[in-house]
């Protein structure tokens, strides 16, 4: 069985948006994206980077289309970094754009590059609303002084239920988010992944949901529901790993606690000590004082006795 790295969803956005032969309904969700209205033989020129990935971040699809770089990417989880992520991606597709159409970036003429857009959808399972703009901005150590510089990554829930207006503008987009949504709710009856994603295939093709795709790529559908028992396993050794971490993490954080109530012990020891020595030197000083006074008195009685004789 081929490794699959990825997990079902992203394997089956990028499927259904990321290959030559769908371009139809990747220029469709772009129209959807950025409110355009592109015929369908527009140009659409495909430009990811296949198996690139940097800084964890594997390109889902991303495309030029009227001189617009179009960069999406699926995330299953909320993550603050997406604008690095997407600015550390996006520098190589313009590597890639200026090495293609052998642009010299060294001399006085402007290089004119596609303008960029970076979008994030998001179908995890934590609340999120239908759209948020993340700033590269908010990760600078110095928020002044940045000279205006900035990257943002717009990120829209793609849920059921969430940006209506988005979902009817692009019905492939919409089935999609229908079909993770069943695989959700079957996971949620305790099916294995595996189990779910086949359940899922079988109502979307009987509800008319994706049913085209579903049955005209049988073969990508089958390595679909194969990579999901490796995510499985996958999810399963991640779960034993960070149990142990936790359980690692649990014995690290009760041992410097008792470590620091060992030093707050000490500590409140060390003090007692310190104030008992500086009661001792108070009590000291007054001995000596008394015997100071002693010492005075026994020398005036001596004389009072030599002069009485």
């Amino acid at each position: 069985m081929t490794k699959v790295k990825r997990n079902f969803k992203s394997s089956l956005f990028a499927n259904l948006f990321g290959k030559p032969e769908h371009k139809e309904h990747l220029l469709l969700l772009c129209n959807a994206l950025n409110g355009t209205n592109y015929p369908l033989d527009t140009k659409v020129e495909i430009n990811t980077i296949e198996g690139a990935i940097i800084v964890g971040i594997q390109n889902d699809v991303s495309c030029i289309i009227d001189n617009y770089m179009n960069l999406i990417e699926h995330q299953s989880t909320i993550n603050p970094n997406m604008p690095l992520r997407g600015m550390l991606y996006c520098s190589k597709l313009y590597d890639k754009f200026v090495e293609e159409n052998n642009h010299f970036i060294y001399g006085t003429r402007l290089v004119e590059i596609p303008t960029p857009r970076y979008y994030v959808l998001y179908n995890g399972n934590d609340k999120y609303p239908d759209c948020k703009v993340l700033k590269l901005s908010d990760a600078f150590v110095h928020k002044e002084g940045n000279n205006g510089y900035e990257w943002t990554a717009t990120v829209l829930n793609i849920n059921v239920g969430h940006n209506e207006k988005l979902m009817k503008a692009c019905s492939m987009l919409r089935d999609y988010a229908l079909f993770v949504a069943k695989v959700k709710a079957n996971r949620a009856q305790n099916m294995s992944i595996k189990d779910a994603v086949m359940k899922a295939v079988e109502d979307c093709i009987n509800e008319g949901i994706l049913a085209d795709y579903l049955r005209k790529n049988k073969a990508e559908v089958d390595e679909l529901i194969l990579s999901c028992t490796f995510e499985e396993a996958m999810a399963y050794e991640k779960r034993d790993h960070e149990a142990e971490m936790a359980k690692k993490d649990q014995e690290i954080a009760e041992a410097e606690a008792k470590a620091a109530d060992a030093e707050a012990k000490a500590a409140e020891a060390i003090a007692e000590a310190t104030n008992a020595k500086a009661e001792l030197s108070k009590v000291n000083a007054q001995m000596e004082e008394l015997m100071a006074k002693m010492a005075e008195m026994q020398k005036q009685l001596d004389e009072a006795t030599k002069n009485n004789k």
